[in-house]
């Protein structure tokens, strides 16, 4: 628990300074969002679902393909802290116009509208999370890195209960150069 806060507050501390580095480049999202499937489903066995999409659209986007595994494990260690234990967590994508949303959802006690912005602040704790353990770090980094992808992220309620963190991202089609991004700007 402590190398992970630390690891963290370095990732913050780079966030502020922009010596974070950001490979951004094409990437499939169905892809990704399959690898961090593969990846956490260790974390939360037989709770961990990944929702197929039905129709057959390729999503892609500009991002920095590491980074965003790195929000997918923050989203689905705060999900596993709040949804009942036997309760699924599921791992899906939607698109809209112009941007595509990857969804951590969990059917836990939710996030009161008036916390969900404050949940993304850091060492914010939303009120359901007085018994749980954790930093309120975890939210913050997810939301910066997004922001230096061009996205960002938001909490919205389930239906029947719970939380839906969605990663917004910026939608492209065909094959924009390599974008490598460092800190806020491009460089």
């Amino acid at each position: 628990r402590m190398t992970r806060l630390l690891s963290d507050l370095l990732e913050l501390s780079r966030l502020d300074t922009e010596r974070l580095n950001l490979h951004c480049r094409p990437v499939d999202l169905d892809d990704l969002l399959l690898l961090a499937y593969e990846r956490l489903q260790p974390l939360a066995p037989g709770r961990l679902q990944i929702l197929a999409p039905a129709d057959g659209v390729q999503r892609r986007a500009s991002a920095d393909a590491e980074r965003l595994q790195q929000c997918f494990g923050n989203l689905v260690e705060n999900a596993l802290k709040y949804a009942p234990a036997a309760g699924p967590i599921e791992l899906f994508i939607s698109s809209q116009a112009d941007h595509h949303l990857l969804h951590v959802r969990d059917h836990g006690p939710g996030v009161p509208p008036s916390e969900r912005e404050a949940i993304f602040e850091r060492f914010v704790r939303g009120a359901t999370a007085s018994h749980q353990s954790g930093s309120g770090i975890g939210l913050a980094v997810v939301r910066l890195l997004l922001e230096r992808m061009g996205g960002t992220a938001r909490v919205s309620a389930t239906p029947g209960g719970g939380g839906d963190v969605r990663e917004f991202l910026p939608a492209w089609e065909g094959d924009p150069p390599d974008l490598t991004k460092r800190g806020r700007g491009a460089g």
